[in-house]
């Protein structure tokens, strides 16, 4: 009986010795092709791994491969949809053997992931399986289980650490022609369960300007709401912005619904950061702010209970964009303090240089197994003239209304007080349909009118109305004799 005893344990144990050290005896190289065929009937794309393929159960399951690269949906203007230098995932063996999955690393080694929006409005995020049947990612939804918390059977998984470094991001809209690139990306996720919650942190280069962030995930709450808080901090003018609140509606019509705050030391510092370089007034190196009660979706963003800063100057209100295709709708209201306009202009320009020069937009593909980029820049022209001044022209595509007052506003040693301004914006014209105040000397003045662009210049037609009492002090607030 214990000879039986002691060969049925000696069975057990080479069994298990055959589970963990023979995987790391056989060459997986040998197994691309079938990998391949296997992904191809998943997604209806073609898998190529270049490099080499490792695969372990000691001291943890682990998967290592170099150079995997997952071609792109026919029509796109990239021939690849990823690429990676290698991946490597483990996980950890005592939780798996207890039916859980956890996920102790994976690294993803300078990534590109190319997301395009094809002419005809499709994406190449829509999968198919092999056979052209229904896409991967739809049947993958109808027919996983919800586990992991949700009610169902499958495995709980947790991760413990998810990096990304150096990768690139490329989001194309090939209809609208617009290429957007996020470089430099060095980014780590954590997630106690796939229904959160989640954390991450880590930092971009986006349109040449390096960012940090950071952002916490709750767990998903039936399926539809998920709050959420998000630090992005803009080297360039020491810029901060912090967001906090939740994204309701996630099988409808997403919004979020929430708290945004924003703050830097030096406006020209982030003005230049996005628009170039060149020498910028003085008035925008100075310390901003900005806070508000948002509720944004794809169509719609409100903000309540503004509050604006710059330098000691500060503003209250509330503004309102409606986003059409046909035209864009803003609707803003605002009720500015006390502004020392002299101080203001008496600011040296700004003429720092940027910390990264501007961008280059680029298409990068694949040809002959090389890597190729093409520059979407327009040509600089040579041997020409130098352009013109710009003409002046309004947005036809445009629609927006503002009614703003300004308590007072410090100018040439005078005050201007009660300044009040209501104006629209239609059909590439300004209508103005009060523009006054009190300047110095008792002297009072309305402007009402229309301003359009004529033979690329502002023209203005309309009515001026002045009323003083006291002349001579008008002229001598305006430095005339």
């Amino acid at each position: 009986m214990k000879k039986f005893l002691f060969a049925i344990v000696g069975l057990i144990l080479a069994l298990v010795a055959a589970v963990l050290f023979v995987p790391s005896m056989i060459d997986w190289n040998d197994y691309k092709d079938e990998i391949s065929a296997r992904a191809k009937a998943a997604t209806g794309r073609n898998l190529t791994i270049g490099g080499d393929i490792r695969i372990a159960f000691l001291p943890a399951p682990a998967l290592v491969a170099g150079d995997v690269r997952l071609s792109n949906v026919e029509g796109a203007v990239a021939s690849q949809m990823a690429r990676l230098k290698s991946i490597e995932v483990r996980i950890a063996l005592g939780p798996l053997l207890g039916g859980n999955v956890q996920v102790e690393t994976i690294n993803l080694v300078e990534p590109v992931i190319e997301i395009e929006v094809l002419a005809d409005g499709s994406s190449n995020l829509e999968f198919e399986s092999g056979d052209g049947g229904t896409p991967a990612a739809a049947a993958g939804q109808a027919a996983a289980p919800a586990g992991d918390g949700a009610g169902g059977s499958g495995p709980a998984v947790r991760l413990d650490n998810f990096a990304v470094k150096n990768g690139t991001l490329v989001y194309r809209d090939t209809k609208k022609g617009a290429v957007e690139r996020f470089e430099n990306i060095n980014a780590r996720i954590t997630a106690i369960s796939m229904s959160g919650p989640f954390e991450s942190s880590g930092s971009a280069v986006v349109r040449g300007v390096p960012l940090n962030y950071e952002v916490s995930i709750s767990e998903i709450i039936q399926e539809r709401t998920v709050p959420f808080s998000l630090t992005l901090a803009a080297q360039p003018g020491g810029a901060k912005l912090n967001m906090s609140g939740a994204l309701v509606g996630l099988t409808g019509d997403p919004k979020f619904k929430g708290k945004v705050k924003g703050e830097g030391d030096k406006l020209a510092g982030l003005v230049r950061a996005f628009a170039g370089a060149g020498p910028l007034p003085g008035l925008l190196a100075q310390g901003f702010g900005f806070a508000g009660d948002v509720v944004a979706s794809a169509s719609r963003i409100e903000v309540k209970d503004l509050a604006l800063k710059l330098g000691g100057a500060t503003a209250s209100g509330e503004l309102s964009v409606k986003l059409d295709e046909a035209a864009t709708d803003i609707a803003a209201r605002l009720a500015v303090g006390r502004i020392d306009l002299d101080k203001w202009l008496a600011l040296p320009a700004d003429n720092s240089k940027p910390v990264l020069p501007r961008p280059v937009l680029s298409a990068t593909y694949s040809a002959g197994g090389s890597m190729a980029t093409i520059n979407l820049n327009p040509p600089r022209a040579k041997n020409k003239e130098p352009a013109g001044p710009a003409k002046f022209a309004l947005p036809a595509n445009i629609k927006g209304s503002l009614n703003a007052s300004v308590e007072s506003v410090a100018i040439k040693g005078g005050i201007v007080r009660q300044v009040l301004a209501r104006a629209e914006l239609s059909g590439g014209e300004i209508t103005v349909s009060q523009l006054s105040g009190q300047f110095p000397g008792g002297s009072d003045v309305a402007v009402f009118g229309v301003v359009a662009a004529g033979e690329g210049q502002p023209q203005f037609e309309g009515e001026v109305e002045v009323s003083a009492s006291d002349l001579r002090g008008v002229l001598r607030w305006l430095g005339a004799a």
